[in-house]
């Protein structure tokens, strides 16, 4: 086995962190599958010239078939910013989710928050690196039940990150899902390694339950 050939192997494990890069120009879509059912990776068609470069973010019709004759309606569509040290999460509305990183190193966290999945509580991390302004940005299609967090890595630029989301339902600010507070200890996310003094809200992500609170049958 080659060491190109391990390394394909070896992405989109679970328990392990996969670097994304921006990719060439390429006219079809790709779609990875992951050790966690229903976390994808998403490569869209990509086209550039000496203007700039156009990508589409997700295409409806797309989506649908990727999750099998689904159908799926994005209700809504959001660009958030994060500073350096941010971690944001784990969210986890009952919810289809489309998420673009744009720009930044960043580490995007997705848990398995399905009490019956056979990978409940197990995590995969994948690393954003859009820190050129070239090339095909990669993105990850969650289903419901997939808890969602990010991070954004420190640099000397003190440059912050843009990532575009779309969601299957409007927000409502008090609807929570089962959403886990970032540092729970029995999901035990690695954010120390790559994040190791984070910024993180007060107001809300501090005060999430762990998954002993959410779901204590499951751990007597």
């Amino acid at each position: 086995m080659t060491k190109q050939d391990k390394n394909k192997e070896e992405q989109f494990k679970i328990g392990t962190c996969t670097k994304l890069v921006p990719v060439e120009p390429r006219q079809e879509l790709q779609v990875f599958e992951t050790e966690i059912k229903g976390v994808r990776v998403i490569k869209k068609s990509f086209h550039d010239d000496a203007r700039g470069w156009f990508q589409e973010s997700f295409r409806k019709s797309e989506l649908e078939m990727i999750l099998g004759g689904k159908s799926v309606e994005m209700k809504q569509g959001s660009i958030s910013y994060s500073m350096p040290g941010v971690i944001r999460g784990i969210h986890g509305e009952m919810q289809y989710k489309m998420i673009t990183p744009l720009t930044g190193r960043t580490i995007g966290a997705y848990v398995d928050l399905r009490p019956n999945s056979p990978t409940f509580c197990k995590w995969i991390m994948l690393e954003f690196d859009n820190t050129s302004p070239e090339g095909a940005r990669s993105g990850v299609l969650l289903e419901p039940g997939i808890g969602n967090s990010f991070g954004v890595v420190s640099n000397t630029e003190g440059l912050g990150a843009f990532y575009i989301y779309s969601v299957s339902e409007e927000y409502n600010k008090g609807d929570l899902g089962h959403s886990i507070c970032y540092n729970d200890q029995i999901i035990a996310i690695p954010w120390d390694k790559y994040i190791p003094n984070p910024l993180i809200s007060e107001t809300r992500d501090l005060k999430l339950p762990g998954v002993r609170e959410v779901w204590p049958d499951k751990f007597k």
